[in-house]
């Protein structure tokens, strides 16, 4: 019987697994990822209201606390050995960015804010680091596999059963998230996640791929969320350009690096033109313009504010305060009704609805910087595991950077504690740089040679 490149593929052993507290520790992982997927949030929540959604309810705090401090004790219970000390060393622009957060409270606008928040964000990271320590990748793939196949489900039955809850006052379907886009966000990258994993996923995914794709799809035009599909399909034909420019592999044929660099030439010049030149009707179609529903507006007076300070930025999370906005509401006021008509109620904007923005506008051109860096270091983690046989992580990291980099462009997700493209992100790349430190994986000598595809008159 033959094996597929995911099944010869020998895993990275995780620290401490021999020691794990099962079914104690996978229950935890589960959990954990549901409530980072938003999947309860309206119940979570417990009608907070739209002002506490970030910082949270007293409910919210107390199950992520459960979570993030019963990973810290399993994690102390089993042992932490010398393996998770190099884990962090081996990404570290990951902690680069992530104890910057931290240090803007040295000259955050609003320290407490900044604290709280970046404090948060730390716990969130800290559980990906726990479940790399714990678990192999695999593993964690065929458990993403049946979260997301239960948010789904919940998805329907709170649409169906609970209408007042999983449908907008629009009719648009958002589960129990609380927003169409926070639905749609999800039912995306379960679309995404499934067309890559159709060959590199556990036997799960290998399996069920197809249904996973129609129904995320279904459910995705009902949400009404426009944007979250273009990030689909950026994510996934990210994964298939970057695999086929690091490895010149697409299906059964290998190209040389001579035809890689055309087609690299030629991709780039197709996002030029997709973004100056098709762009108006692509957003045309999407049934939008290129004010993105409001959001240049509030771009441009957002950074004529932030070029205050525009080296370190007002602080984590310290830009959307009240101080910032109250006084701006009347010209972003996204509270209104169908006819134009404003609620009496405030709704004014708590983001930028751009990820690179708000980087900006809270740790300036300094965090833009260590931004940057460590998506040039995810680029290179791709890379190397790629050319040295570890396709799952390398095909996951380029799609879900891929995903990551274009919805960043109208939403925030960027830096975003319990939120789960940011955190799929992390914990893709740690387990990343942990299998590149890793012995390249050799396939084995039986295996078929793939032609070589070469301009015609030069020797193979």
């Amino acid at each position: 019987m033959s094996l597929s490149a995911t099944d010869r593929m020998p895993q990275t052993p995780a620290v401490g697994r021999d020691s794990r507290i099962d079914p104690f520790e996978t229950a935890l992982v589960v959990i954990g990822l549901v409530v980072i997927s938003s999947m309860l949030r309206s119940l979570i929540l417990a009608n907070t209201g739209d002002a506490d959604r970030e910082a949270g309810g007293m409910v919210q705090q107390l199950v992520l606390f459960a979570i993030y401090g019963g990973a810290m004790g399993f994690l102390i219970v089993g042992g932490i050995t010398r393996r998770l000390g190099e884990v962090l060393k081996e990404s570290w622009p990951l902690l680069l960015l992530v104890l910057l957060p931290l240090a803007s409270v040295l000259w955050s606008d609003s320290p407490a804010t900044s604290l709280r928040r970046a404090v948060a964000f730390m716990l969130t990271v800290s559980f990906a680091y726990y479940v790399v320590a714990r678990f192999t990748l695999s593993e964690i793939v065929r458990i993403l596999f049946w979260v997301l196949v239960a948010y789904m489900a919940v998805g329907l039955l709170a649409a169906v059963a609970l209408p007042r809850i999983g449908l907008s006052s629009a009719g648009d379907w958002r589960g129990l998230t609380g927003h169409k886009n926070e639905f749609g966000r999800v039912l995306s990258l379960i679309i995404a996640i499934a067309v890559v994993f159709r060959s590199v996923g556990t036997r799960m995914w290998r399996t069920w791929w197809l249904p996973m794709v129609v129904v995320a799809f279904g459910l995705l035009v009902l949400s009404n969320s426009k944007t979250s599909l273009v990030a689909a399909v950026a994510g996934i034909g990210g994964s298939i350009f970057l695999t086929f420019l690091f490895t010149g592999r697409f299906s059964r044929f290998r190209f040389a690096p001579e035809v890689r660099t055309v087609v690299g030439v030629l991709a780039f010049l197709t996002v030029l033109f997709l973004v100056f030149i098709a762009a108006p009707i692509i957003l045309e179609a999407l049934g939008r313009d290129l004010t993105l529903s409001g959001r240049t507006r509030l771009w441009q007076w957002a950074i004529g504010l932030g070029s205050q300070h525009p080296w370190l930025g007002s602080g984590y999370r310290a830009f959307w305060i009240d101080e910032n906005t109250k006084y701006f509401f009347e010209f972003f006021y996204w509270g209104a009704d169908a006819d134009g008509n404003q609620n009496d109620h405030y709704a004014g904007p708590g983001n930028g609805h751009n990820g690179y923005l708000d980087v900006w506008l809270e740790l300036g051109y300094l965090g833009l910087a260590v931004l940057f860096i460590m998506i040039g270091w995810a680029v290179r983690q791709i890379k190397a595991c790629l050319q040295s046989g570890r396709e799952l992580e390398g095909k996951f990291l380029a799609l879900i950077l891929s995903y990551l980099l274009v919805y960043s462009i109208t939403e925030r997700v960027i830096l975003q504690h319990t939120e789960l493209v940011w955190f799929l992100f992390m914990l893709v790349l740690i387990y990343s740089c942990r299998a590149c430190a890793q012995d390249p994986v050799v396939e084995p000598v039986s295996a078929p040679r793939r032609p070589v595809l070469r301009y015609p008159g030069r020797s193979t």
